[in-house]
């Protein structure tokens, strides 16, 4: 029996839907990092006019589990700033088994037109530590909110963070 026209369109189309599903077609997150032994991360944001309905959600989390090759550490939080703004994540080594996750506060880059008063940014992130990483400082524009120790389990941890964190 041979195919018929709309018989091999529909395969192609289940074929690309599957791809697109299965993220072949989905260019994956770039991770950002690897430079002066920072560990590869990544972080998204997205921001909202009402803060007050921001903060009235869940508060913010960090969830830490040991996979293959290292400590997955993703999180979640909220951070108030001017709505000319934006946040960024930056994972850096502070020393030898050290590691700062900083937000920071910049001029946004976007030229869309501002809602008056402050917004509110929810980043979530992820990053893979050694396994034997001693410790993570967590700060918003140089302020230290949270320390968190390794405490050696290779069970999950889920941590929360100040809501918002700053």
């Amino acid at each position: 029996m041979k195919p018929t026209g709309t018989v091999l369109a529909a395969f192609v189309v289940g074929l690309l839907l599957g791809a697109l599903v299965t993220g072949w077609l989905v260019p994956a997150t770039t991770a950002i990092g690897g430079a002066d032994g920072a560990p590869p991360y990544s972080y998204s944001t997205s921001t909202a006019s009402d803060v007050d309905a921001v903060l009235a959600g869940p508060g913010g989390w960090l969830h830490e589990i040991t996979v293959a090759d290292g400590v997955a550490v993703t999180g979640n939080g909220t951070v108030v700033h001017q709505a000319d703004e934006e946040v960024q994540l930056t994972v850096t080594r502070t020393a030898p088994g050290s590691y700062e996750l900083a937000f920071e506060t910049v001029p946004a880059t976007t030229t869309a037109k501002s809602p008056d008063g402050p917004v509110a940014s929810t980043v979530t992130w992820g990053v893979t530590l050694p396994t034997d990483y001693e410790s993570v400082r967590i700060t918003v524009d140089g302020t230290e909110i949270r320390q968190v120790e390794n405490d050696g389990a290779t069970t999950p941890r889920l941590l929360g963070l100040p809501h918002p964190l700053g």
